[in-house]
């Protein structure tokens, strides 16, 4: 008698457990239905092209030669010459990058010959120099690559500016949906932003290798620079709520 007794008991409660559940499960829905009631969706995009402020160039030196001492004294010899040719524009920045020294090969076989090479790495910040120093560096280098890009200061005042504008026409927007829909008020359920990098502007120009450890003494005419325009971008993703 006691064990079905306790039997029909623990029924009782697996069916009141289960009730229980099906009553949160309900109330969860009714909550879900609430919450997504009477919202609106919108995105809202600005954007502003910029002409970049800023260049990088990046050069070097290379030599192939049965001599190891000679390929690294010319380098370097380039280098130095370079560096004191940087030293007539006290605002740029310079950093060497990337010396080494491999054998050769030719058709799969390693022959006498060793070829060396270093890479300097230049920012420019006044536009208005950039060929002067382009040209007196290609006296004893050689361009590898280059892009424009902007500042980090005139990326980041630019954005804020963008944000600022977004942010007022998010809320134009906003209260015109009111407006419209005869509603009294909005809350704002959701609000992602986002936006896009600077991507860099290149222009490339190579020339021939250096085959020996004689240096181009020559004036090389500078490449044509145009920095062309980039876009900076802010969007905005929003959700909000009509009050009634």
């Amino acid at each position: 008698m006691l064990a079905v007794t306790t039997s029909t008991v623990m029924k009782k409660i697996y069916l009141i457990f289960a009730w229980l559940i099906l009553c949160l499960l309900s109330i969860n829905l009714v909550a879900q239905d609430t919450l997504n009631y009477n919202q609106v969706d919108f995105s809202i995009h600005t954007q502003k092209s910029l002409t970049p402020d800023r260049l990088r160039v990046s050069f070097y030196s290379e030599i192939t030669l049965k001599n190891i001492t000679k390929i690294k004294q010319g380098i370097n010899k380039a280098m130095q010459q370079a560096l004191l040719v940087l030293k007539k524009y006290p605002s740029i920045k310079a950093q060497t990058k990337q010396y080494r020294i491999n054998p050769v090969y030719e058709k799969g076989r390693k022959t006498n010959k060793w070829t060396g090479k270093q890479t300097l790495e230049v920012v420019i910040d006044d536009l208005s120099q950039a060929a002067n120093i382009i040209q007196d560096l290609q006296a004893v280098l050689i361009i590898a690559n280059s892009n424009f890009f902007l500042s980090p200061a005139l990326y980041d005042n630019t954005k804020k500016q963008l944000l600022e504008q977004a942010l007022s026409k998010f809320k134009q927007q906003s209260i015109a949906l009111v407006m419209q829909l005869e509603a009294k008020d909005y809350k704002m359920v959701r609000l992602n932003i986002g936006g896009n990098g600077h991507t860099p502007i290149a222009f490339n120009r190579q020339y021939a290798s250096h085959s020996s450890i004689q240096l181009n003494k020559s004036r090389v005419p500078p490449p044509a620079l145009s920095a062309g325009q980039t876009q900076v971008k802010v969007n905005i993703n929003a959700t909000i709520e009509l009050l009634y």
